[in-house]
């Protein structure tokens, strides 16, 4: 088991690919060179932050903790849990100071996932042989012609050594979620209660909300063959091995981990199962 607290971690620039980007907190990160590698971060974003409509090939689950965003086809409030799937084109444009939980993770069009630390590397070795300027990378060949291409398409494309491919998108749109009216099930297997708020792809990427009163004792465990990302969201507990868990600690279970907790207060943690890339 990892863990986080995000009060033990500044936030900072990533990467110089984009002229105007976020804060970033990185809280947990995946296994380079594998499909599931991923990025777990705290994003905070000003209100003039603006992106035009454009798509990925890897998924984004959004968790707007404060604030808003409009993402082109809605305003996502704070509360809300958002996925962005692979091959949906999406706008960012913040509406005000906001706070968001980013996941960004390998999808199932199986290109991998590029963490910030391979962007930051990768973006410093094409500047020493070009440009980046308003999100696209531009440099001369032995010939002197120009050529220019978006910058995480250039930065991918140099890291991976192929271009990214995107996937028709399997929604239309970005799916938005307000967990709060799902009904809280008493988990028996686990202790407290459970929000279950569903799988989005082929290959095991779920999302639930996991719960519990103060003095409860709960089991947190991932599931076979899969690993997976708890979040605290609010409320405070301590783990079997004595680790303090309070808002903004955020914790990985590596496959068929499980830890107990007991709630010093009221809990609620936010709970990510991973995606197994190796099942067939």
């Amino acid at each position: 088991m990892r863990i986080v607290h995000a009060t033990d971690i500044p936030l900072r620039k990533v990467s110089k690919h984009r002229e105007k980007s976020p804060l970033f907190r990185r809280l947990l990160q995946g296994e380079r060179g594998t499909l599931g590698n991923y990025e777990f971060t705290h994003v905070v974003v000003e209100d003039d932050y603006f992106t035009p409509r454009h798509r990925h090939n890897f998924d984004q689950v959004r968790i707007m903790l404060k604030g808003e965003f409009d993402y082109g086809d809605g305003v996502q409030t704070a509360g809300t849990i958002g996925y962005f799937p692979a091959g949906t084109y999406y706008t960012q444009q913040a509406t005000s100071s906001s706070l968001t939980l980013l996941l960004q993770i390998g999808a199932a069009c199986r290109q991998g996932y590029l963490d910030f630390g391979q962007v930051e590397q990768t973006a410093e070795a094409l500047s020493q042989k070009g440009d980046f300027e308003k999100g696209v990378y531009s440099w001369k060949d032995s010939d002197g012609k120009i050529h220019r291409q978006d910058g995480y398409e250039a930065i991918f494309s140099e890291a991976m050594g192929f271009k990214p491919k995107y996937p028709n998108p399997r929604f239309l749109n970005a799916v938005v979620m307000d967990p709060r009216p799902v009904a809280a099930l008493a988990d028996k297997a686990n202790g407290g209660t459970i929000r279950k708020l569903g799988q989005f792809n082929e290959f095991g990427l779920r999302f639930a909300i996991r719960e519990a009163q103060a003095g409860d004792n709960i089991t947190l465990t991932s599931q076979s063959g899969q690993s997976a990302i708890l979040y605290c969201n609010s409320g405070s507990g301590q783990l079997q091995e004595g680790t303090n868990v309070e808002e903004g600690t955020a914790m990985e279970l590596a496959t068929g981990e499980s830890t107990s907790l007991t709630a010093k207060t009221a809990i609620s943690l936010i709970q990510i199962d991973l995606p197994n890339f190796e099942q067939d």
